[in-house]
């Protein structure tokens, strides 16, 4: 009785600790949401430029990207499209949704007993707090290749219908077969290491010790779709240094990748080379044993280790074909999406081979809340790393940056290559998004804007106060026809830093707006200011019309919480072709 009560009280609290845990990702996901199209979607948008029509679209859906199909992806983004504009929400919300919900499915497969709602409830908690983490960002705030949740999910449906369609009876009809059938395609057809379903479903028929009909009818159709990949993907275009593809440097590729999760330092590949480790040892227990004296392996068991074989034939094709980049390439929070799925699967596996040993107990009651501290503590690991949480903002201020700047009309190389390295490539794609409303030209982007009192600001300049605290440090020319003003600004009674800067020319156009978002630790101490304290890099776009009006601009200062408005006293002078910043006694006053 002592032990239940114990029990049910570290459940409620373990409860809260998950809880907090998924906050924490979806705070950082609604926050840190980036509209603005990336890397591979740019071909995609080129897609649509090119052949806006249904059948350029469908003739795009089956052709090779780079090395992979991508169909689902593909879907998913023109999707994306037809809905929401290329706004990037159809796609973040997919792929959020998707690792929440593989991460529950495993909850479920690892303990299909039952548990009652309070134990399910504690469970799946825990699993979805320890594989939705923010160690794979990229993909969360993003949207960016939805590919390596999308395989994985669809992976795991296979296998689990495999393995119903291995128990069904033998004249169970159509419909087992049909959906596996539909699931080996979905995952073939999501990315290059959906073709591997093959190793996987032939582990479990292997396993199972199938009859050999039934066994080629499971493995036929994944083993026909890697074929077809083979010939569809040839020849195949190779990246970075052939030269690097050494022994020792795709392994030290790999286990980089396994323990990026969890330190981005040297001690990384000890750390992936000890969990390798610790998986290779309980397969060998938990399966390999069981079957070598013919036993039945534990049905749970069996599709996490599938699973499993599943997530490492898939590393391994990545750290072989990835590891030309240099081993810095390893450390890409996407692939801790694959990772993250992988331990999940062996924590679960354990936790269960656990479970069932002490059911009978007598401290059995405290096993389940165990499991869920240790499900937590890999969520926690994995989620609260330093390096992961800086690259976060880091990248997140840097394009967000550069996408204010883009809507301004600033299409510099330097503001266009946080997205895309060709700028080139780029610039054209961005007319047609800006000419057909559509990415952050859309009127549903979910870009922050300035209020519509604070753009009307210019109308009213007689009413607005002087700004007494600010600094113009330097205005830089972009470009042909853009320019970049960064400085600081401060509200004088609360230190705090803008919420908006925007620039006005003497013929009241609008020319750029901006956050503050540059961080500026130089100023906590000068100036008394919070160690959040950020200055400001404000885009300046071109102007209708040249003229002499056009060169002079005006800012406007937006704080926080109905803080105020205020203007800077002094007008910027921009810098006309080949000019220089203005000099510091051009600049406003501290």
């Amino acid at each position: 009785m002592i032990l239940q009560r114990l029990s049910q009280s570290v459940s409620v609290l373990l409860l809260v600790v998950g809880w907090a845990l998924i906050c924490i990702t979806i705070n950082y996901v609604m926050e840190k949401f980036i509209p603005t199209q990336f890397w591979d979607q740019w071909d995609f948008v080129s897609v649509i430029a090119s052949e806006p029509d249904v059948g350029g679209i469908l003739k795009d859906l089956v052709k090779p990207h780079n090395e992979h199909i991508i169909l689902t992806s593909k879907l998913l983004f023109y999707a994306d499209y037809l809905l929401f504009d290329l706004t990037n929400a159809l796609t973040i919300f997919v792929v959020n949704l998707a690792i929440v919900g593989t991460s529950a499915l495993l909850a479920f497969i690892a303990f299909p007993e039952r548990l009652g709602i309070p134990g399910r409830t504690l469970l799946v908690t825990g699993s979805i707090a320890a594989g939705w983490t923010l160690s794979q960002w990229e993909n969360l705030i993003w949207g960016f290749q939805p590919q390596f949740i999308l395989v994985l999910l669809f992976g795991l449906l296979t296998l689990r219908a495999s393995v119903a369609w291995l128990d069904a009876a033998p004249r169970s009809g159509w419909v087992l077969p049909l959906t596996q059938l539909l699931l080996v395609s979905l995952t073939a057809l999501s990315l290059s290491s959906g073709v591997l379903i093959f190793l996987a479903i032939g582990f479990v028929v292997l396993a199972r010790r199938a009859p050999l009909r039934r066994a080629a009818a499971l493995v036929g159709p994944s083993l026909l779709f890697f074929a077809l990949y083979l010939w569809w993907t040839s020849p195949r275009q190779s990246i970075g240094d052939p030269e690097l593809r050494t022994t020792g440097n795709f392994l030290h590729f790999l286990l980089t990748m396994l323990g990026s999760p969890f330190t981005d330092s040297w001690v990384g590949p000890l750390v992936g080379g000890l969990l390798l480790l610790t998986a290779l040892l309980w397969f060998a227990y938990s399966v390999v044993l069981p079957w070598w004296n013919h036993r039945l392996i534990d049905a749970p068991t069996l599709l996490l280790s599938a699973f499993g074989i599943f997530i490492t034939a898939g590393l391994l094709g990545i750290a072989w074909g990835r590891t030309p980049l240099g081993p810095d390439a390893a450390l890409a929070s996407r692939y801790c999406t694959p990772t993250m799925m992988l331990w999940l699967s062996l924590l679960l596996s354990m936790a269960r081979h656990v479970w069932l040993s002490l059911r009978g107990a007598a401290f059995a009651p405290m096993t389940l809340p165990a499991i869920v501290f240790s499900l937590l503590l890999l969520g926690w690991g994995a989620g609260t790393q330093p390096h992961h949480l800086t690259n976060l903002e880091t990248r997140h201020r840097q394009v967000v940056q550069s996408t204010y700047f883009v809507l301004a009309g600033v299409w510099s190389n330097e503001m266009i290559r946080p997205t895309y390295p060709e700028p080139d490539k780029v610039r054209p794609l961005l007319a047609y998004l800006k000419k057909h409303g559509l990415g952050i030209f859309s009127s549903r982007s979910t870009l922050p804007m300035p209020s519509w009192s604070l753009i009307f600001a210019m109308n009213r300049l007689d009413g607005i106060d002087w700004c007494s605290r600010y600094s113009i440090d330097a205005v830089f020319r972009l470009g042909e026809n853009g320019w970049k003003v960064n400085g600081w600004a401060q509200e004088p009674e609360t230190l705090e830093f803008p919420a908006w800067l925007l620039a006005f020319d003497e013929h009241g156009r609008l020319r750029g707006f901006t956050p503050a978002m540059t961080r500026r630790p130089d100023l906590t101490h000068s100036l008394g200011a919070s160690a959040n304290m950020r200055g400001f890099s404000l885009p300046v776009g071109p102007a209708a019309a040249d003229g002499e009006a056009s060169r002079n601009i005006s800012i406007i200062v937006g704080f926080r919480n109905h803080a105020g408005v205020c203007r800077m006293e002094y007008k910027v002078r921009l810098p006309g072709p080949g000019g220089s910043p203005p000099p510091p006694s051009e600049l406003g006053p501290v």
